[in-house]
């Protein structure tokens, strides 16, 4: 009975890993940072981190999960070097933000920096720092921080914000995404901000200061 009682738990270990690391590693890479144009994935592989590449997948995702490895990018394809690596760093933006629906635009400076508008057939939608935000406010969100990824993001690189947004959902951390013509910007609320700085570190990530 007790052996049983082991092997469930095992099994049940092994199910939680697949669910937590399966999205982001496959059998060749233990990291899959993200894909090539071609769609090729690319990161860091089992054996660059340590790992048997020989063992059972399960065995292979376990392992990873007990958080005794770097999970750091060493495999990138040398055409996409200098695009992955931009898009591996994140700048800090030293403001406060407000997450908003409003009732109108009306006394909303669009030509200051980082303020960003969204409309839509039900509503009017606005993020701007806290200390801009207007009297025709129907509903907001307070104290958020905001990261910006470096660089001008190709349209064909795929899965960068995809995986910026696994970092933060593995670290239990919600997000707001915004995307412009040049890059992406993610933020978290001000509470899961150092924990956020963490999970970046972890996962590879350089944070800049402005």
């Amino acid at each position: 009975m007790a052996k049983k009682k082991k092997l469930t738990k095992e099994q049940r270990r092994q199910m939680e890993m697949d669910e937590l690391y399966g999205e982001s590693c496959d059998d060749r890479f233990a990291f899959i940072a993200g894909y090539t144009s071609g769609g090729a994935p690319y990161g860091t592989t089992w054996e660059e981190m340590g790992i048997d590449p020989s063992l059972p997948f399960s065995e292979k995702v376990s392992l990873l999960g007990s958080g005794e490895f770097d999970l750091s990018v060493k495999n990138i394809p040398e055409e996409n070097e200098e695009e992955i690596e931009e898009s591996l760093q994140l700048q800090v933006i030293p403001e406060t933000f407000s997450i908003c629906q409003v009732e109108n635009y009306k006394g909303i400076d669009i030509d200051q920096p980082f303020v960003f508008t969204g409309r839509t057939d039900e509503e009017k939608s606005l993020v701007c720092p806290v200390s801009v935000v207007p009297e025709s406010t129907l509903d907001r969100s307070d104290g958020w921080r905001m990261f910006r990824i470096c660089g001008q993001l190709d349209f064909s690189l795929i899965g960068i914000l995809a995986e910026l947004s696994s970092v933060f959902a593995k670290a239990e951390i919600g997000i707001f995404a915004i995307s412009t013509y040049n890059t992406d910007y993610v933020l978290v609320k001000d509470k899961d901000y150092r924990k956020a700085l963490k999970a970046l570190a972890r996962a590879g990530y350089r944070v800049l200061d402005s």
